[in-house]
């Protein structure tokens, strides 16, 4: 019908290892078992939902992600005069690493791994740029080797909090610190570019919910009205509604990591800084004392009732 908004068209690369080489060194990570599942899910519901061209890649090495960029980037994938915004989904293991520089000789980066060796992210998506078009990476692997504390919050009569006691100390497999909230190689050039990660600088990424979120709100929303950064916003709102669905209290926090975290030039930088698993004396109260927690812990990304 003439006067409705015209359907955005997507094109996606998706790069999904889940099987590493390990003949060439002891250090290589271990398989993914179940990982291409989710992501075939999130390819379907981008092409079923969306105007979507999507492209799978599965197992590649670094060499391998790298041309698979730049097939993106010159246009033998597709036309990009054809499409409004293009897509990456990253989903394999990661880390950070230090690459020292003449600038900053301890500069810490997200590396995502092919089934080879591992591959600083900003090398992959600083490509991008070169297509003109408006991009939204998503990053699926872990950022460190850290896990968030683990706290317990009791409640009075009244629902309000009374007291708070660490449980879990935060937990690292290593001695290595990651500092927090450094993209010096995405500010840049992320002026036309929206990052979804599934974890927090230095912290691990559990696999699920941030496919499953996505997909949901892809299903949810229409594309044509909403834009890259509003979904990516209730993807964060959906993976908290997520965690708190996965208890049969609706109370406990299940995942320990700190919540999925949206990084956008230009645009507010949405993210919390903690997150806690709680595990209180449920009371009556309790469930408006966790909204307005929520409330503080994660401004702007409040979880629908």
């Amino acid at each position: 019908m003439e006067g409705l908004p015209k359907a955005k068209k997507m094109l996606c690369l998706m790069i999904v290892n889940d099987t590493y080489d390990k003949s060439r060194s002891k250090r290589m990570p271990s398989d993914r078992k179940d990982a291409i599942g989710p992501a075939r899910r999130l390819k379907s519901t981008l092409e079923n939902n969306c105007v979507c061209h999507v492209v799978l890649q599965r197992n590649l090495k670094v060499e391998e992600m790298q041309a698979a960029v730049a097939n993106l980037v010159n246009g033998t994938t597709a036309n990009l005069a054809d499409f409004d915004t293009v897509w990456l989904v990253l989903s394999s293991h990661g880390d950070w690493e230090l690459f020292p520089n003449s600038a900053n000789p301890t500069h810490q980066a997200d590396v995502i791994w092919g089934i080879d060796d591992t591959v600083p992210i900003h090398l992959l998506t600083k490509q991008l740029l070169k297509t003109g078009k408006p991009c939204a990476i998503v990053s699926q692997a872990c950022r460190g080797d850290q896990l968030a504390a683990v706290g317990e919050v009791t409640v009075d009569e009244h629902g309000d909090a009374a007291s708070y006691n660490e449980t879990k100390p935060k937990y690292r497999a290593s001695d290595r610190e990651r500092a927090e909230n450094t993209w010096p190689e995405l500010d840049s050039y992320a002026n036309n570019q929206i990052m979804l990660f599934s974890s927090l600088p230095g912290n691990i990424s559990f696999r699920r919910p941030l496919f499953p979120a996505l997909i949901e709100v892809l299903q949810e929303v229409d594309l044509s009205t909403t834009d890259v950064k509003t979904l990516f916003e209730k993807t964060c709102q959906k993976e908290q509604c997520i965690n708190r669905a996965a208890s049969k209290t609706g109370i406990v926090i299940q995942k320990l990591c700190s919540v999925d975290s949206l990084h956008a030039r230009k645009w507010p930088y949405l993210t919390p800084n903690r997150k806690m698993a709680l595990s209180p004396n449920l009371l009556p109260q309790l469930k408006s004392f966790m909204l307005a927690l929520y409330s503080f812990l994660y401004p702007g990304i409040g979880c629908n009732k």
